[in-house]
């Protein structure tokens, strides 16, 4: 485990020097009475350990992990439209056929399953991923 921001931690140990000064009764605190709990209270013995955890959260503890983590793979769904505008030769030689060669390059270098779906009106699962 680290810290983000360690030199926070370098606060803690004067923090719990003021504790005595203030668990003094002779100690005027620029409070007013009400906002501060009684000395007689049995959670103001906590206050120590209380600014304690305060000040370690505004640290930052942070555990580190390895980035070699496993990876589900995900399947990668190809859909293609094959409605009679994919006729269009405004693209060579087709847009349906370029759409096609787009769609058999993505499966060579795709590492994942690979589903395809042609679609006029309807959409059609032609390969489920395999």
């Amino acid at each position: 485990m680290s810290f983000l921001y360690p030199w926070i931690l370098a606060f803690i140990l004067p923090t719990l020097l003021l504790v005595p000064l203030i668990k003094s009764r002779a100690t005027k605190l620029p409070f007013h009475p009400k906002m501060i709990a009684s000395q007689s209270h049995p959670k103001y013995h906590l206050l120590p350990l209380v600014l304690a955890l305060v000040l370690v959260a505004l640290a930052r503890p942070v555990i580190e992990r390895s980035e070699t983590q496993s990876i589900e793979a995900q399947p990668l769904f190809i859909a293609i439209d094959f409605s009679a505008s994919m006729r269009a030769e405004d693209v060579k030689p087709s847009r349906l056929e370029r759409a096609k060669a787009i769609a058999a390059d993505l499966v060579r270098k795709s590492p994942f399953k690979n589903a395809l779906i042609l679609f006029t009106t309807n959409p059609l699962i032609i390969a489920p991923p395999t």
